[in-house]
């Protein structure tokens, strides 16, 4: 049996879309295609906490100690312009000698284009900071900080792979094309492989839709248009819409913290002498969902345009979430007034207005590309 539909109608809910029904013809991208193009980037990064008591707010981190122990010690908010030149061609081909779909017992060789990036990159930061501090004792002191940097232009370089059958997906991971263990890795963690995104239903056209992996996004291709390319000529590309599913920035507390049955840490023991610390204990735990883990995008919104599998033309904006402390929060009255935290409470000793809590990053990504050529270029491995 060939899988034709390697890792990616797989990875979308299960749900009848257009996109899983279109033939079995894999993607091809000529060696030489070469695509250069200019984006804007406006990253605006906000801190936030999220309790189960208070609801989300922004904030930068909790007071400590004192008589204002518990309160938000001030906000935070970064925002990064930056102007990033992309250039990227198509240098050589390979194949698969994984399935990259877990669970297939067999796979046809799709084919990869391997990709090499350059990017240059330059911009500004802006940081703008409120800090609330005690002082002197019992009073409040809020002061503000503003810092401005200018970034010298960064120069990156990066190798990947670009494969498609139904959906057109970019791999990251080389290794994973010839990772024997990867039907392994899967079946012990049931998570979607890093290092391989879906970025469009291969050959899109006026009709289709499907939804990212993560569930946050819906896709709909709504029209064909023709794109001019900012060094001269134009595209006839498919525009695609990118819809919000879900919200990101509330609720985390609910969504990222999961609190099991009471875990057993030890059992009875009939040796040892008396009041050396025998016995069976437990501990009330909080756990973090491992979806929430790391910097996660929950959804993106806004157009893109396709032509020919490369994508000329962007507006979109994605959103992110990176958490930073999280746990069991409550305030120790002994002596001065001191916040305390843990991930784990005896839960016969549970103090007094303990709450949950997620401290977290908040990012939003405004994206604005348009390419400046796609054309054919001589590599060393061109036919």
């Amino acid at each position: 049996m060939k899988t034709t539909r390697w890792l990616l109608c797989f990875l979308l809910p299960a749900m009848a879309l257009p996109g899983c029904d279109k033939g079995s013809s894999f993607v091809n991208w000529d060696v030489g295609l070469h695509v250069k193009g200019t984006a804007t980037e406006t990253v605006t990064a906000r801190d936030f906490k999220d309790t189960d008591t208070n609801g989300t707010f922004e904030s930068k981190g909790t007071i400590g100690s004192g008589t204002m122990v518990g309160e938000s010690s001030g906000t935070k908010t970064s925002t990064t312009v930056q102007t990033v030149g992309e250039e990227w061609t198509v240098v050589g081909k390979t194949s698969t000698e994984n399935p990259l779909v877990p669970g297939e017992p067999e796979f046809g060789k799709a084919p990869v284009a391997i990709v090499e990036k350059v990017t240059y990159t330059t911009g500004t930061t802006e940081v703008v900071e409120k800090t609330v501090e005690e002082r002197p004792q019992g009073a409040r002191h809020e002061f503000e900080t503003r810092t401005l940097t200018h970034a010298d232009q960064e120069t990156a370089a990066s190798t990947y792979g670009l494969a498609g059958d139904e959906y057109v997906v970019r791999i990251s991971d080389l290794d994973l094309l010839w990772d024997p263990d990867l039907d392994g890795t899967w079946d012990e963690t049931g998570t979607t492989l890093k290092g391989v995104d879906v970025l469009v239903m291969s050959d899109v056209a006026v009709g289709d839709f499907w939804v990212s992996p993560d569930g946050g996004t819906l896709y709909k291709a709504v029209s064909r248009e023709r794109v001019p390319l900012t060094g001269g000529g134009s595209k006839v590309a498919v525009k695609v819409e990118l819809r919000k599913v879900e919200n990101a920035k509330d609720g985390l507390v609910g969504r990222c913290l999961v609190i099991p049955e009471d875990d057993v840490a030890s059992q009875w023991t009939t040796y040892g002498e008396p009041g050396g610390g025998e016995g069976q204990t437990a501990s009330r735990k909080v756990h973090l969902n491992p979806g929430c883990q790391g910097q996660f995008a929950h959804y993106t919104v806004g157009t893109q345009w396709w032509a020919e599998n490369v994508l000329v033309r962007e507006d979109t904006t994605t959103f992110k979430v990176e958490i930073k402390d999280w746990g069991f929060e409550w305030i120790d009255w002994s002596g001065n007034r001191t916040r305390r935290t843990a991930q784990a409470l005896d839960p016969n000793a549970i103090p007094d207005g303990t709450s949950l809590f997620v401290e977290y990053t908040y990012t939003e990504t405004h994206r604005v590309f348009a390419a400046e050529l796609v054309n054919k270029t001589d590599t060393p491995w061109s036919d």
